[in-house]
């Protein structure tokens, strides 16, 4: 009884003083919109994701240098208008008639 009561009695200690802590740190960077976001993520817990991939598989071969990785990225998305346009058959309709 007196173990469950002192915890309840820590816990809502532990929560106010986070609370005041969080409303310090916001009050300390209002006028600093990079600091105050940082502010936030750290109260959320939010920490930045590492996105690298470790490699490509590209025509059944795994590339794993990022030189080539970024150009065959690079190839890809600047030629897929092209090839997207090559896929769409020919018509002899005019655009009105689509409407």
């Amino acid at each position: 009884m007196k173990y469950t009561n002192y915890k309840n009695i820590l816990t809502s200690l532990l929560r106010t003083a986070k609370k005041q802590y969080y409303a310090d740190q916001l009050t300390l960077c209002r006028n600093d919109m990079k600091h105050t976001w940082k502010v936030i993520n750290n109260a959320l817990n939010k920490t930045k994701k590492s996105t690298l991939i470790p490699f490509l598989k590209i025509d059944d071969n795994n590339i794993d240098d990022p030189n080539i990785m970024a150009e065959s990225f690079n190839s890809y998305f600047s030629q897929i208008g092209e090839n997207l346009a090559r896929n769409i058959p020919d018509t002899n309709k005019q655009c009105f008639e689509f409407l």
